[in-house]
C-alpha cells in the first residue's frame, strides 16, 4: 500500500502525541499540533513556489500572488507563535524571505523593500531575521544604483544589529563587513572625504569588536576587516602588520590559513616582496596540508616562481596545485593556464598550445576554455603568421557559434559573442563585428559592464573604421 507524505506526517504526529501522553507531557500536545499545522501550510506554499521556479517566464501575476498568499498564511497564523517555538520560527523566516524573493523575481524593487520593512516591523523580536531584512534593503538600493539610500540602509544595519547574536563562533559576516562596504560605496561615488571618514569609523568599530569579544572567531574576523580597510587605502604596511598580528594571536586556537594566504598575496602582488610571499605560502602549506583550499597556496607560490622566471619550479608547483584542487575546478584551470603561459614565455609555442588545449578538452564549459581559440589566433597574428592567424580566427568563430547554439543565454554564450566580435575585429571585418555585438546587446540580462563595453566598441568601429557618424 502506498503511503502519502501527508499520511506519514499524520502517523508521526499520532506517535509523538501518544508518547507525550504516556510521558505525562499532555500539555505539549497543542504545541506539536501547531508545529504540524505550520509545516503543512509551509510545504503547500513551497510546492506552489517550486512550480513557478521551474519556469518563471510563463508564470502569471495571479500565479505569483497565489504563492505570496500561501506564504502569508504561514506568517499571519504563526508569526506570534514563532517568538517561542524555534521550529515555527524557521518556517516563518523562510516564508518572509520567499515573498521578498518573489517580488525581486518580478523586478518589483519597491515592493521588496516594503516587504523587508514589514518584516522588521512585525518580527522585531527576531533580530536575526531583522538584520537580514535591513541588509537586504541596502542591497536592493545598491542594485538600483541608489547609493545614498543604500548607505542609509547599511548604516541602520550597523546601528541596530551587532555582528554576534549568541555564538562568537558564528558571526554575521554581512554585518561585520558593512562598515568597509559603506566606505567603498563612498569611493564609488567619488566622495573621498566621506570615504576616508568612513574608513576611520570602520577601524574604530573593528577595534571595539576585537576588544569586546577577545580571543574568538568574531575578533579574528574583525582583524581581517581591519586589514582590508588599510589595504583599500593602499596602506599595505599596516595591512600586513594587522594580518601578522592576527596569525600570531589566533594560530594556536583557530584556522588562520586564509590569513596566511592573503598575507602572502599582498607581499607578492602589492609589495613585490617575493621572499615574504614564499615564506607565508609555505607556512600555509606546512601548517594546513589538508585544508580544503590548500590549492590556493600552491597556486600563489607557483605565481611567485613564475614572476622570478623560474619556469621549471613554477610548473612543478602548478602541477601540485592541480593535484590538490580536487574540489576547485577554477584553481585547476588557472594552474593549467599558467603552465601554458610559462611555455609561451619560453617561446615554446607548440608545448604552450598543447597545454591550452588541455583546458578546452578537460573543462569545455569554463570561461577560460572559451578564451583559448581567440588566444591562439591572436598569438599567430602577434608573431606575424598571417595565414595561420586567419585560419585560427575562422576556426574560433565556428567554435563560438557552436558554443552559443549549445549553451544559449549563459555566461559562456555571452563570452562567445564577445570573443567572436573580437575575431571579426582582428580580421578587419567591421560590419560582421557590429552585427555580432548587436546580437549580444539584444540578449536579456546582459551585465551592465558588458553592455557598456559593447556599446563603446560599436561606437568606435562606426566612427573610426566605417566612418559612419549617423
Amino acid at each position: 500500500m502506498k503511503i502519502s507524505y501527508t499520511n506519514v506526517q499524520k502517523i508521526i504526529l499520532f506517535l509523538i502525541t501518544g508518547m507525550m501522553i504516556i510521558a505525562g507531557c499532555a500539555s505539549d500536545i497543542d504545541q506539536v499540533q501547531t508545529i504540524y499545522n505550520a509545516e503543512k501550510y509551509f510545504y503547500k506554499a513551497n510546492d506552489l513556489r517550486r512550480s513557478i521556479l521551474i519556469n518563471p517566464a510563463i508564470a502569471s501575476q495571479s500565479d505569483y500572488q497565489e504563492v505570496e498568499n500561501a506564504f502569508r498564511k504561514v506568517i499571519d497564523q504563526f508569526n506570534e507563535k514563532s517568538q517561542t517555538v524555534k521550529e515555527i520560527r524557521g518556517l516563518v523566516q523562510q516564508s518572509w524571505l520567499a515573498i521578498a524573493e518573489l517580488a525581486m523575481m518580478q523586478k518589483q524593487s519597491d515592493k521588496a523593500v516594503s516587504i523587508y520593512t514589514e518584516m522588521i516591523q512585525r518580527s522585531s523580536f527576531d533580530k536575526t531575521l531583522c538584520a537580514v531584512a535591513q541588509y537586504s534593503i541596502g542591497s536592493v538600493y545598491e542594485s538600483l544604483d541608489k547609493v545614498d539610500e543604500a548607505i542609509q540602509a547599511y548604516n541602520a544595519v550597523i546601528e541596530n544589529y551587532p555582528p554576534v547574536f549568541s555564538d562568537t563562533l558564528l558571526p554575521n559576516m554581512n554585518i561585520l563587513q558593512t562598515p568597509v562596504h559603506i566606505a567603498r560605496l563612498y569611493m564609488k561615488k567619488g566622495d573621498k572625504v566621506n570615504a576616508d571618514d568612513q574608513y576611520k569609523k570602520a577601524r574604530t568599530y573593528y577595534q571595539y569588536i576585537i576588544k569586546k569579544y577577545g580571543n574568538s572567531v568574531i575578533a579574528m574576523a574583525a582583524e581581517n576587516q581591519l586589514a582590508i580597510s588599510y589595504g583599500d587605502q593602499g596602506d599595505w604596511k599596516k595591512a600586513t602588520e594587522t594580518l601578522k598580528n592576527s596569525i600570531r594571536q589566533y594560530k594556536s586556537s583557530f584556522d588562520v590559513f586564509q590569513q596566511m594566504v592573503t598575507l602572502a598575496n599582498i607581499y607578492h602582488a602589492q609589495m613585490k616582496d617575493t621572499r615574504n610571499a614564499l615564506y607565508f605560502y609555505d607556512q600555509a602549506i606546512v601548517n594546513y596540508p589538508d585544508h580544503t583550499q590548500i590549492a590556493q597556496a600552491y597556486m600563489g607560490k607557483g605565481n611567485v616562481w613564475m614572476s622570478k622566471r623560474q619556469f621549471d619550479t613554477a610548473r612543478k608547483i602548478f602541477k601540485e596545485a592541480i593535484d590538490k584542487a580536487k574540489n576547485n575546478a577554477n584553481i585547476a584551470i588557472q594552474a593549467q593556464m599558467a603552465i601554458a603561459s610559462s611555455y609561451e614565455q619560453q617561446n615554446n609555442w607548440q608545448k604552450a598550445m598543447a597545454e591550452y588545449q588541455w583546458v578546452v578538452e578537460n573543462y569545455p564549459q569554463s570561461i577560460q576554455a572559451v578564451q583559448v581559440p581567440l588566444y591562439i589566433a591572436e598569438h599567430y597574428q602577434k608573431v606575424g603568421e598571417k595565414k595561420l592567424a586567419r585560419q585560427a580566427y575562422e576556426s574560433a568563430i565556428k567554435e563560438y557559434k557552436h558554443t552559443i547554439a549549445t549553451y544559449p543565454n549563459t555566461l559562456l554564450a555571452l563570452a562567445s559573442y564577445d570573443n567572436m566580435a573580437k575575431c571579426y575585429f582582428r580580421m578587419d571585418q567591421w560590419a560582421a563585428a557590429t552585427d555580432v555585438l548587436s546580437e549580444l546587446l539584444a540578449i536579456k540580462n546582459v551585465p551592465p559592464r558588458t553592455r557598456l563595453s559593447s556599446l563603446l566598441t560599436m561606437g568606435s568601429i562606426y566612427e573610426e573604421k566605417m566612418k559612419d557618424y549617423g
